[in-house]
């Protein structure tokens, strides 16, 4: 069973918060859902804006946040969620 958060040097994230993960070579990046939602409306029209927090880890600069986001992802690759009918 995984746990319902990943652990990285300064944090803990809430993996059902996660939006999207960008792999790259040597780095991994990853992408929250926003939280915030701000704007107006005036007579039909208006203008909204989000934002969300993201996390880095690179090989290079963040050795160990890298390694650990790297378990994580191989781990849930392999725990039988992505199984076919």
């Amino acid at each position: 069973m995984s746990s319902r958060f990943l652990r990285i040097t300064h944090c803990l994230i809430n993996v059902n918060q996660i939006r999207r993960i960008d792999i790259n070579p040597g780095l991994y990046k990853i992408h929250l859902i926003p939280t915030e939602l701000s704007g107006f409306t005036l007579v039909g029209s208006g203008t909204f804006q989000s934002s969300a927090e993201s996390y880095t880890g690179t090989e290079k600069d963040d050795r160990i946040d890298y390694k650990l986001i790297d378990e994580w992802i191989n781990n849930n690759e392999n725990n039988g969620n992505n199984k076919k009918d």
